[in-house]
């Protein structure tokens, strides 16, 4: 009987871990400027709420190579809200991000800054 509850113990903790880990990613992606080469230097951002509002969940920039990513485990379970910064221009992204993986969605929908 122990042995049956340790078991179902431990492949609740399993299932319950799985499904949280769903709902949290962490964040990458590529910068381009309007002339499709790499772009350094952009602040990405993430909100809890639309136009830069809310909590600042993280605050990412890209590299020479124009790539961002974060090694902070980050919760999209509620949604969050990108923005893109180069210079004076700000992007906000009006719909909330469900996933850290930028490049799936603007693969080929790039944003030109």
């Amino acid at each position: 009987m122990k042995i049956k509850i340790i078991l179902i113990s431990i492949i609740f903790f399993l299932l319950s871990s799985a499904f949280v880990s769903l709902s949290k990613f962490y964040i990458s992606g590529i910068v381009y400027d309007n002339k499709k080469t790499p772009a350094n230097n952009v602040k990405i951002e993430l909100f809890t709420k639309p136009n830069g509002q809310g909590e600042k969940v993280i605050s990412l920039t890209s590299d020479e190579n124009g790539t961002f990513k974060s090694d902070k485990l980050i919760d999209f379970t509620n949604g969050l809200y990108p923005s893109v910064k180069k210079g004076s221009k700000t992007i906000f992204m009006k719909l909330p991000a469900k996933t850290g993986n930028c490049n799936i969605c603007h693969k080929t929908n790039l944003i030109h800054l």
